[in-house]
């Protein structure tokens, strides 16, 4: 008898045949009949009634050059088919049929009808239907186990149940909607057509089994939900809108064609929307990819896609369309690549106050980039987009086009370019926004504007003509190339006009404020405009025809070189001479209030004062260096030497 409970019904009015130790062809008679095949090769067929068919000699050793060959046919009737300790060939006929092939490779083909189907021990083939996919009456609900040993399953028609049992097997769903699991083992599994359940283990959503296992799962067409289990995983969800998880361990998952919601789970995995091929035409459905716990590799492909690092150090790729793409907890390496893009790099854990530390690369498209928690380093890539870093200390470039850079929260370094500033193809016009704490922004090229918010900020315009605005905190501030609008805000700051290259390309002209605070400004080249504003100001004019006014406050001015406008407004205000430096005007000076300082060896016995009409003239041998408003009766009270 076969190693298995063979169910005992009560089968009324059952004739039982004995068979002999030859081989014995038996044909039953129409009866309820239990035929047992003892030893030989038999031939044992049912036809009508609900039969017991037994193919005898079985052995506990495999190997038994004994064991026979049975050829077991249930035909008509509900049967029950047990195959003995050889190789048997088993059909299950109409009607619902159990049948067992016993120890050894058998083949089983259940039919017509609802069956159940063993293959027990053995690498087995066993079939639900008769192998016909075409003949609408050879199909039925089925029911089966591979059992031990590597076994081919396939379930052809109808709903069908397969299961692969302990060993390699290869499982096939066939038509019609199945639920089909690898067991333990190295298992291909395939859904084919129909709405398919697929998993790589048994029974469960949670993994079982070895992690030496590594399973091949095809959901095919339909809408499938498939799952690894535990093992290195090869996932293809197929056509159609599948769900699709890798289980334990390292995984590859294909959500293939359609629009397919699709998970690494546990483990290191690589899940991919698509088929892999990004010129596809066919792979461009709508994904929903999550990484799980673990280092994981992801790629959206065509369409619009939702991707999730979630735990773990992930690398995400956004692929085609606009997509968008999370990557959580750990350090992740986030890239956009085609399409309008929205990234945010974390959450931060809950452990570690200082977050991840991500990598976030916008590409093309107008994308929205978001560091979150951790130091972050952010490029945007091509296209005017939008990027916070977020808390910590971030590192932030804009590339190309203009952009929108947010630092937020932390000390940030952000670029309006990508750090080359003779980079002809980094030209946008970008606004920059250090926000909280002590910031380092460039602009690079473009006409830029840059806010240094909180903290003490620096500030660097570059190319073309940019505007930059300290706000709070002590800020130091240069304009550098081009005409540039510089003004300081509250807080101690510097401000410089230019790079200070005479005859360079930094000849601008630019305005520069000070603000609230004791400021210290320098227009370096160019005809600048300085002003103090309130505080207590140390202004330089630099090179070229400038105009310096020194706001509320006590404040020291300094033309410098060219012929300057110097206007001290209220306080208690300081100019300042030079012989060789140009003739300066000032429009403002009160005796008694205000001083003239001498500077670069200068005495105030080398001067020269006169009046002509409503103006004094100071001078020094043949050169004149000063013209102030009004008739002054200056003395040396008036000067002081620096």
């Amino acid at each position: 008898f076969p190693p298995v409970d063979i169910p005992q019904p009560d089968l009324p009015n059952t004739r039982i045949e004995e068979g002999t130790e030859g081989d014995d062809t038996r044909v039953g008679s129409g009866d309820n009949e239990d035929f047992r095949g003892s030893s030989g090769n038999d031939n044992i067929q049912g036809r009508e009634g609900d039969d017991i068919i037994r193919g005898g000699n079985f052995s506990e050793d495999p190997t038994d050059p004994n064991l026979d060959r049975d050829t077991l046919a249930g035909n008509r009737g509900r049967d029950i088919i047990a195959g003995s300790g050889g190789e048997d060939l088993i059909f299950g006929g109409e009607q619902d049929d159990v049948v067992f092939g016993g120890q050894n490779n058998d083949e089983i083909r259940g039919d017509r009808g609802a069956d159940q189907l063993s293959g027990d021990r053995g690498d087995d083939t066993i079939s639900g239907d008769n192998l016909q996919l075409d003949d609408p009456e050879l199909s039925g609900t089925d029911r089966i186990d591979g059992g031990p040993g590597n076994d081919y399953l396939n379930g052809n028609e109808e709903d069908d149940t397969l299961t692969g049992g302990e060993g390699n097997d290869s499982v096939q769903g066939g038509k019609d909607g199945d639920e089909l699991f690898g067991d333990e083992g190295n298992d291909v599994v395939g859904g084919d057509l129909g709405d398919d359940i697929i998993l790589g283990s048994l029974g469960s959503m949670e993994p079982v089994g070895s992690s030496e296992e590594r399973d091949s799962l095809f959901g095919n067409r339909g809408a499938d939900l498939v799952k690894g289990g535990q093992g290195d995983d090869l996932i293809r969800a197929g056509k159609d809108d599948d769900l699709a998880y890798g289980g334990k361990d390292n995984d590859d998952v294909f959500g293939d064609i359609g629009n397919d919601t699709v998970g690494g789970d546990l483990g290191n995995d690589t899940v991919t929307g698509g088929n892999g091929d990004p010129n596809d035409p066919d792979a461009n459905g709508e994904d929903m990819l999550y990484g799980g716990p673990g280092e994981d590799v992801l790629f959206g492909n065509q369409a619009n896609d939702l991707l999730v690092g979630e735990d773990g150090d992930d690398v995400v790729h956004g692929g085609r369309e606009n997509d968008s793409i999370f990557g959580d907890e750990g350090n992740d390496t986030l890239m956009g690549e085609i399409g309008n893009d929205t990234i945010l790099g974390s959450r931060g854990s809950a452990s570690d106050s200082s977050g991840d530390r991500d990598f976030i690369s916008g590409n093309a498209g107008e994308d929205v980039l978001k560091g979150g928690e951790g130091e972050d380093f952010i490029v945007a890539g091509k296209g005017a987009d939008l990027v916070y870093g977020g808390k910590n200390n971030d590192l932030i470039y804009g590339d190309k086009e203009g952009d929108i850079l947010v630092g937020d929260l932390g000390d940030d370094t952000l670029i309006g370019g990508n750090g080359i500033i003779t980079d002809p193809d980094v030209t946008g016009n970008d606004l920059l926004f250090g926000l909280d704490g002590n910031d380092v922004i460039e602009g690079n090229q473009g006409n830029d504007s840059i806010v240094g918010g909180n903290g003490d900020d620096s500030g660097r315009g570059g190319r073309d003509d940019d505007i930059l605005w300290g706000e709070a905190g002590n800020d130091r501030l240069l304009g550098d190339l081009g005409n540039d609008t510089v003004c300081g805000g509250q807080g101690n700051d510097t401000l410089i006009g230019s790079n200070g290259i005479p005859g360079s390309a930094a000849d601008g002209n630019d305005k520069l404020c000070g603000g609230g605070g004791d400021d210290l400004i320098f227009g370096n080249s160019g005809d600048d405009t300085v002003e103090g504003a309130s505080g207590n100001d140390a202004l330089y004019g630099g090179q070229g025809n400038d105009t310096v006014k020194g706001g509320s406050g006590n404040d020291v001015l300094f033309g410098d070189l060219g012929n300057d406008l110097l206007v001290g407004d209220a306080g208690n205000d300081v100019f300042v001479l030079a012989v060789g430096n140009g003739i300066d005007t000032i429009t403002d000076f009160e005796v008694g209030v205000d001083l003239l300082a001498l500077s670069g060896g200068l005495t105030f016995e080398d001067l020269t004062i006169n009046q002509v009409e409503s103006t004094t003239i100071i001078g020094s041998g043949e050169e004149q260096l000063v013209f102030l408003s009004g008739n002054l009766a200056l003395d040396a009270t008036n000067f002081q030497t620096i």
